[in-house]
């Protein structure tokens, strides 16, 4: 019987192994990390944009390939090519069958995703770096920022230039643009600004502050802006454009704001010393991240991410988190 028992004990051991489901740290064919069965840590990656569809993101590796990753992960990432500069910001356009790309030299270039084919390329401005592209069908345009602060807008299909504005707003990370009212919005890290963008004539100047500390971020319909305050801007101030003196001040940093303007994600500190992934062992612990409505109600906390950038899908179903170690981390989310 101990006979049999020695016979059987490495059999029995390679079934239960066999059997267990992979949810520690088994590494893909595709460089995926799965560390539990609602989190996915993909290796060397920057630069998210997520899909109109929600249902999958666009990045850049560490060797400035632009790739396409399914958010469920049931299927190999998609190499779109390899850019020849070093990218700054990327977008999809608006049916989603291109990404178009910005440098850090001032060059703008558009991918056909399916075929991996640049379709065109133009260095916009050769002494400052593209920090925001977004494509806008209503318009039949595409506009670029540069973080001067000018702005360009080209034809969607031609990619022929059609207008440039300099607004002589320094420091600009963010763009955004109505097209029902033709305004156009910029903000960065001394305030912001709404233009009209066919008469290039400034429609609203609010105090521009000169302080780091006091970043702006505009909401997607450009109702509401987030200024960052405290001492090392670790605060957010709230405030509504229509009563602006009325704002709503919340603890941590804004990270994402949603796009029907009811929700926003903040982070805060995290233990910087508190490894994330064992299977990395430089993924330290970015921020922790909470939830809250645009009134200030808590809704959500969630677990510490490595990274200070943040999408979540227009269901809410998945948070991304990106941008300090070069990790990129997909989480399943729920509750908020």
């Amino acid at each position: 019987m101990i006979r049999i028992n020695f016979v059987l004990a490495p059999i029995l051991l390679a079934i239960t192994l066999l059997a267990s489901p992979c949810v520690a740290h088994c590494q893909t064919s595709t460089g995926v990390t799965q560390t539990d069965p609602d989190v996915v840590d993909l290796l060397g990656g920057d630069l998210i944009t997520l899909h109109p569809d929600g249902k999958s993101f666009a990045f850049v590796n560490n060797q400035r390939m632009i790739t396409t990753h399914l958010l469920s992960g049931k299927q190999p990432a998609h190499e779109v090519g390899r850019n020849p500069f070093h990218p700054r910001c990327l977008s999809y356009s608006a049916d989603a069958s291109q990404i178009y790309c910005g440098g850090y030299n001032g060059t703008f270039s558009s991918w056909d995703i399916a075929t991996g084919t640049r379709l065109m390329q133009s260095q916009i401005d050769p002494k400052e770096p593209i920090v925001s592209t977004s494509a806008y069908p209503e318009l039949s345009l595409i506009f670029l920022l540069t973080r001067r602060g000018d702005v360009y807008w080209i034809d969607q299909k031609t990619f022929s230039a059609r207008g440039h504005f300099e607004s002589g707003f320094k420091d600009c990370s963010q763009l955004v643009v109505n097209p029902a009212t033709s305004t156009l919005g910029i903000a960065g890290n001394h305030g912001f600004r709404l233009l009209s963008f066919h008469e290039g004539k400034l429609i609203h100047a609010p105090h521009i502050y000169d302080k780091v500390g006091y970043a702006a971020v505009l909401s997607p319909k450009m109702d509401m802006v987030v200024f960052e305050t405290g001492v090392f801007g670790t605060d957010s101030s709230l405030a509504h454009l229509d009563y602006p003196h009325q704002p709503v001040y919340i603890r941590g940093r804004l990270k994402w704001f949603s796009a029907d303007e009811e929700i926003i994600v903040v982070g805060g500190t995290a233990d910087v010393h508190k490894k994330i992934s064992p299977k990395f062992p430089d993924s330290f612990a970015g921020e922790d991240l909470q939830a809250f409505s645009t009134n200030g109600k808590q809704l959500h906390a969630f677990a510490p991410d490595p990274g200070h950038d943040v999408a979540v899908t227009p269901d809410r179903k998945y948070i991304i988190t990106w941008g300090t170690t070069g990790l990129i981390r997909v989480r399943k989310c729920s509750g908020f």
